[in-house]
């Protein structure tokens, strides 16, 4: 990938107060590899020319890298063994270290936080451990909201670590940073960063660091270090779909705004229009022919496979075979200009497109696949590249949305070398896994994908979704929470006025949401009139079981057992039918100063956790003397407390076709659960794909004497 900027920094250094016996590393390092990527294929880095050759080494190795003797702390990570008995005690060495941004041509692009790192002593994890919950000693500063001070701060001083230090910058994909410092013989390295389009996430070593000195006591030659790291996640904020999420590191209004990540009861503040990144929604791999040089692509939906979390399907495809200057649209781009896009992002059809782009400049082959795929399908593309027609581009729609599509990046994926030769069907794979992108086409305004009255799948007719804000081609980024504001965001209203009798009130709920982007239903609803001893749900507490299977399922069967005839409840019901769009359920209540409060709950549907309530404990009728509220101090209450929660038990899935949402999925309480609170590798995230830690970053290590 091509280095656009590269900052030299002077590092902060915190120098530990004690002094450390030196100790030395026995395990010798794996050899340094140089990937070489000469096929040409482009680089999405922000802030450059999307178009552009990427430099060589930069492609990630397939297989996991090994090491001498790993280190059971690290739970998997490789790392270098720490050696046995009497070592040899050398000279201080001065140290560079050279952090890289890779991740413009990964499946998350993204800019990494300032970051820290520390010299520590042979054996000590100072910084973390694995599958415990965060120390609190800055980490969480430096994940949620890219801050390394408090972590450095807090860790000066420590037992087995000698010094800290931090740089100031973040680093956009292309850019670098280059520090120095001197380490004691036998000591070891550790280094953190935030990862910008994470909730919690960070870039690090493993807790126990990478050694810097040889067995025999001499500074390690330069090396790159990078298969020594990992993405993890420090299980403090709760996740949205990477890179895509209102309340991540790079995008968040300020600092610690995000959900807390413990599986209890939160108001719902994600994204009801979120969709992943394309590796999550589709698979290809890819078969060639030695003898032909016939290259079979299988583009696999993957929906209803294994860790999909979008249940849609894919519209007719259409696809190009073409040399390195050609393409089938360019980012930025106004999506009204690129003749056939229109047609294919909000209503799956790609004649147009196809007719454009037969016989244009640069164009070798193009086709049409004029059957969509399912969840589980798959599309066959059959092609024979040449030295002159190598890349290859497709463009599918994603029937649940208005004007979302899946496509390569720009100039689409190499095929065969600059040179004609064969590229492996490993590099071919893992550079689709890079490049391919869900893209906004810029031409209709999004709604909830899945539920949206004007999405591709639900229209009545064509174009009938209002236009876009913002015309341009680009990555899908939306991560509006439809729930938010006034009424539920517009899903719903409760209306509480005095009855005809003294001490009745009577109450309307009525699903509103037939004309918002999400339109949804309303599970049966539960209600309750009580005292102040009863509530439904407390904020920032574990969900019940009953609350559970109402805020999942939709079922209030449990929790109505619970309340009902229970010790300071009055009266308990639920409604004899879920709510549909433009549905009401009415009935009137007693309250008194005995049992003067009102909650009701009912799940969103569809959604993994969410539901709507009047708050845990409910709302007052009547005040401290027994009477009455007015009209508009009831409705003044209502304002106040009707609002979108989530039960914390299921992590959310994509908009409205999450695989585990009801009413989608296959049985009740499917779905991941949401909320360890621990430290732990964000690959093992069911729900969301993320990149290894060498698609994205690249750190490189070696003695300044050298």
């Amino acid at each position: 990938m091509k280095i656009t900027s590269h900052r030299l920094v002077r590092v902060a250094l915190v120098l530990g107060s004690g002094v450390v016996a030196c100790s030395d590393d026995a395990g010798t390092s794996p050899e340094t590899t140089t990937g070489t990527d000469s096929s040409g294929g482009n680089d999405p880095s922000s802030g450059g020319d999307p178009t552009t050759t990427p430099d060589p080494d930069t492609s990630s190795s397939s297989g996991s890298p090994t090491s001498t003797g790993p280190d059971p702390d690290t739970s998997g990570t490789p790392t270098e063994s720490s050696s046995s008995g009497d070592e040899p005690v050398g000279p201080p060495a001065e140290f560079f270290v050279r952090v890289e941004n890779l991740s413009g041509s990964s499946v998350l692009p993204t800019t990494f936080s300032p970051g820290m790192w520390l010299e520590q002593t042979t054996g000590s994890t100072p910084l973390f451990a694995i599958d415990a919950a965060d120390a609190g000693d800055g980490l969480i500063a430096l994940a949620e909201d890219g801050d390394p001070a408090p972590l450095a701060a807090s860790l000066d001083g420590a037992a087995d670590v000698v010094q800290t230090g931090t740089w100031a910058e973040p680093l956009a994909p292309g850019e670098m940073v280059e520090f120095t410092f001197t380490a004691q013989n036998g000591n070891r390295l550790s280094l953190a960063t935030g990862i910008g389009g994470a909730n919690d996430g960070f870039v690090a070593t493993g807790p126990v660091g990478i050694g810097l000195f040889t067995s025999q006591g001499q500074p390690e030659d330069e090396r790159d270090i990078t298969q020594f790291l990992r993405l993890y996640e420090v299980g403090s904020e709760a996740n949205e779909a990477p890179g895509q999420g209102a309340q991540q590191l790079s995008t968040q209004s300020a600092a610690g705004v995000g959900m807390d990540e413990a599986g209890h009861v939160q108001p719902f503040v994600a994204s009801t229009r979120a969709l992943p990144q394309a590796a999550a929604i589709v698979d290809v791999q890819s078969t060639t022919d030695a003898k032909t040089g016939e290259i079979t692509l299988t583009i696999t939906n993957t929906g209803d496979l294994g860790r999909g979390t979008v249940f849609s399907p894919l519209s007719p495809m259409v696809w190009a075979l073409h040399e390195e200057t050609a393409s089938l649209f360019a980012a930025d781009a106004q999506g009204a200009d690129v003749v056939g896009l229109e047609a294919l992002a909000e209503d799956g059809d790609p004649s147009e497109w196809f007719t454009a782009i037969d016989g244009s400049a640069g164009v070798g082959t193009a086709a049409t696949i004029d059957t969509g795929a399912a969840p589980g399908e798959a599309f066959t593309i059959v092609v024979t590249p040449d030295q002159d027609n190598r890349f290859l581009s497709f463009a599918t729609s994603i029937t649940a949305s208005n004007d979302a599509f899946i496509a390569p990046w720009p100039g689409g994926v190499a095929l065969l070398e600059a040179d004609g030769s064969a590229r492996s069907n490993t590099e071919i794979e893992d550079d689709f896994r890079r490049l391919l992108v869900v893209w906004d086409a810029g031409t209709e305004a999004n709604e909830v994908p899945g539920a949206g009255a004007n999405i591709q799948s639900e229209q009545i007719l064509p174009d009938s979704g209002a236009s876009d804000g913002d015309p341009a081609i680009r990555p899908y980024s939306d991560a509006t929470n439809d729930l938010a504001g006034a009424d539920v965001g517009g899903f719903a209203t409760v209306t509480i006025v005095n009855g005809a009798n003294a001490g009745e009130f009577d109450v309307t709920i009525e699903n509103t949401s037939g004309g918002t982007v999400f339109p949804g239903a309303l599970s049966r609803v539960l209600y309750a009139v009580h005292d102040d001893t009863v509530t439904l749900f407390e904020d920032g507490m574990p969900a019940s079981p009953s609350l559970e299977e109402l805020a999942e399922d939709g079922d209030a069967s449990a929790l109505f057992g619970d309340v009902d005839g229970a010790p300071g409840v009055s009266d308990a019901a639920i409604s004899p039918s879920p709510l549909g769009p433009g549905a009401t359920y009415e009935f009137t209540v007693i309250a008194d100063g005995t049992t003067p409060r009102l909650s009701l709950a009912a799940m969103v549907v569809p959604s993994n956790d969410t539901f709507i309530a009047l708050g845990g404990a409910g709302i007052t009728l009547v005040d401290d003397a027994g009477d009455p509220l007015s009209d508009d101090a009831l409705a003044d209450a209502v304002a106040a407390a009707l609002a979108a929660w989530e039960s914390g038990t299921e992590a959310n899935q994509a908009g409205a076709i999450g695989r585990d949402q009801a009413p989608r999925q296959a049985a009740d309480g499917d779905g991941v659960a949401e909320g360890s609170g621990l430290v732990r590798f964000a690959d093992d995230d069911l729900v969301w794909v993320w990149p290894e830690a060498d698609q994205v970053i690249r750190v490189t290590v070696g003695p300044t004497g050298k």
